[in-house]
This record gives C-alpha cells, sequence and structure tokens, in this order.
C-alpha cells in the first residue's frame, strides 16, 4: 500500500501547486521543457535497427495476441509496430516530411495545463482524496 500512498502523495502536492502557484509552475514547465535529443535524428541515424526492432516487436506482440485471444488488443499494436517498422525501413526519406507535419499538430500540453490550472489542480487533489480513501476503506 506504501506505493499507493506515494502516488496519492504526488497526486496531492501536484494539485496544490497547479491550484495556488502558477508562477511556480510556469517556470517549472520553462525548465523542464527543454529539448535535449532530437529523437527523429537519432532515429534516422539508425534507421535500418529501428526498423528491424519494430518489424521484430510487432511479430512478437501479434504471436502473444494469437496465443493470448483475451489480448486482442494486441493486434492493434501489432499492426501499428509492423506499419512503423515497414516505413521505417522501406520508405525512411518519406518520414521525415511526415514528422515535421505531426510536429506542427501537436499542441502544447503545458498551454492547456497552464491555462486550465485551478480545474486540472482541483481534480487532482479530488483524485488525491479519493486515493486516500481507498487505501483507508482497505485497510480496515
Amino acid at each position: 500500500m506504501g506505493w499507493i500512498n506515494a502516488a496519492g502523495i504526488i497526486i496531492m502536492v501536484a494539485g496544490v501547486l497547479l491550484l495556488f502557484s502558477g508562477d511556480l509552475v510556469n517556470r517549472l514547465s520553462q525548465f523542464f521543457g527543454v529539448t535535449i535529443i532530437m529523437i527523429d535524428e537519432k532515429m534516422a541515424q539508425n534507421r535500418f535497427l529501428v526498423g528491424a526492432l519494430l518489424v521484430a516487436a510487432g511479430l512478437w506482440l501479434g504471436w502473444i495476441a494469437m496465443v493470448y485471444s483475451s489480448l486482442w488488443y494486441f493486434y492493434i499494436i501489432a499492426g501499428l509496430a509492423l506499419l512503423c517498422g515497414a516505413l521505417y525501413l522501406v520508405f525512411s526519406k518519406w518520414l521525415k516530411p511526415v514528422s515535421q507535419i505531426a510536429n506542427q499538430l501537436i499542441f502544447c500540453t503545458d498551454d492547456v495545463v497552464i491555462h486550465s490550472r485551478r480545474i486540472t489542480g482541483l481534480g487532482l487533489l479530488v483524485v488525491s482524496i479519493y486515493i486516500f480513501y481507498s487505501v483507508s476503506k482497505i485497510r480496515s
């Protein structure tokens, strides 16, 4: 139960920070929002290895889905892994423009959280209270 309590405490601290300290959250977002490594560049250098690993992972997940029929959603994950692996192996030049388009379309979650920080903080506080309540019910 210790890890559930730890999760509740972390969620509660995040909720209090979002609820009462927007400036601190902005500064933390700017500090941690720095790009350390460009994944597209690193993956492009090792495109054959990445493609082969994705194909292997797709085949393995497909095999697991066939063995355990209750994991039907693994077929979807396996199909996506096979598709991405094949694209990396065969059409690697085509993936760079697609990646640039996707980077422009994806919105920044930091902006959404900052603009609705009070609602998000309140929601996190409610979740942490529910976690503590559930743990107390389980223990009794």
